[in-house]
């Protein structure tokens, strides 16, 4: 039930619709237009076309991972890890580790109780059984009262949300809780990702959750007035890919010379950091479409002066961070005219955080942050 944002978030992240790339791999056995038909009911995949297009997918990865320099061994342990997921959520979130085993445990155990919900909930759903539906909601560990209880708002409370479920006499009663649970569980899943990241990855920094600086937000000379629209200009609305490419620039120069840059740099000097182009870079900045190679590439292209084997790996998490806040917050784009953007509370975010991180920290001590200063421009 959860599946079909991860799904649309998996598409945005490689540029492409997903029965596209199941046709690609699968090579004769399975095309894209079958898929598609089976994305809209008309007929379910065989046994047969099922493992074709598994094994397709597998060496498919082989592939990729073995020219990205990974060994066998490494390989093999990527592929034994992701044997454990029970889903699209948690396969998605194992693709995101790098070599080292369960680099991000606590997130992928949590995508693994989203399938398995997930799944429950699509089997009740299917066969039209809407109070095991709802007892199902009610009881899941994922849903309890005291993850929502900083995220009350007048009304939609916790205690409501839960009585709106109980007392639901027909799917439509269940329509608005459960967009509000689907919420609630993304943000949940981001926060714990934020954690585990921040500890792996960008260990040597006092405790932040770094997934905000990626929420889309107005330049500071805006003033909105109730009921107006703004203008919109390029440097009115800072999406997040803008933000997602203004931060690793910033982690950039702070790896590069071991401190962070005095302002955060113009689209001509980042790009000349990134060795890139300036007219494609500013579309990206604008919301053109980002993916994850374009990510690869320009993140290639700040490290060329190490040896490969000294290179950081790909941030990925930060990518789908941004993607989520994307697919949550923007509606359509400047090019079209019709553009939208919803501002999204960051303390919101960081309470959030923060109850995830009490709880994880009571269960792993090595869940640890250092003590260097962010830079203020990011914050």
């Amino acid at each position: 039930m959860f599946q079909p944002f991860f799904i649309s978030i998996f598409e945005s992240m490689e540029g492409k619709k997903i029965a596209t790339l199941i046709g690609e791999l699968s090579g004769k056995s399975v095309t894209e237009r079958t898929v598609r038909n089976w994305q809209h009911g008309k007929g379910k995949p065989s046994a047969s076309q099922l493992e074709a297009m598994n094994q397709a997918a597998q060496q498919h990865l082989r592939d990729k991972l073995s020219k990205s320099g990974w060994s066998e061994v490494e390989i093999a342990k990527w592929f034994e890890g992701l044997s454990t997921a029970k889903g699209f959520v948690s396969s998605l979130v194992w693709s995101m580790s790098p070599t080292e085993p369960l680099t991000y445990s606590h997130t992928f155990a949590l995508s693994v109780q989203i399938d398995a919900l997930a799944e429950q909930l699509l089997a009740f759903r299917e066969a039209d059984q809407l109070r095991s539906f709802a007892q199902c909601l009610l009881d899941s560990p994922l849903l309890s009262p005291q993850h929502y209880i900083e995220l009350d708002d007048g009304d939609a409370t916790a205690e409501n949300l839960r009585q709106t479920i109980a007392e639901a006499t027909t799917w439509d009663d269940l329509h608005q809780p459960f967009a509000v649970i689907t919420f609630n569980v993304i943000i949940q899943l981001l926060v714990t990702l934020d954690l585990e990241f921040c500890t792996k990855w960008l260990r040597q920094f006092e405790a932040k959750p770094i997934f905000q600086l990626l929420l889309p937000c107005l330049a500071s000379h805006a003033q909105p007035a109730a009921g107006s629209q703004l203008p919109i200009s390029r440097d009115m609305f800072h999406l997040p890919v803008r933000r997602l490419i203004d931060l690793i620039a910033c982690l950039y120069c702070f790896r590069k010379n071991g401190k962070w840059p005095k302002q955060i740099p113009m689209v001509a000097e980042l790009t000349r950091w990134m060795n890139g182009n300036e007219k494609r870079i500013t579309k990206w900045r604008t919301g053109r479409k980002f993916t994850r190679r374009h990510f690869q590439v320009i993140w290639a292209g700040m490290f060329e002066y190490q040896p490969v084997a000294e290179q950081p790996s790909v941030p990925l998490p930060l990518l789908f961070a941004a993607t989520v806040f994307s697919r949550l917050f923007v509606r359509d784009s400047r090019e079209r005219k019709n553009f939208s953007m919803t501002v999204f509370d960051p303390d919101c975010y960081c309470r959030c955080w923060s109850i995830q991180r009490s709880r994880l920290e009571a269960i792993d001590k090595g869940l640890l942050f250092g003590d260097t200063p962010w830079m203020p421009a990011l914050l």
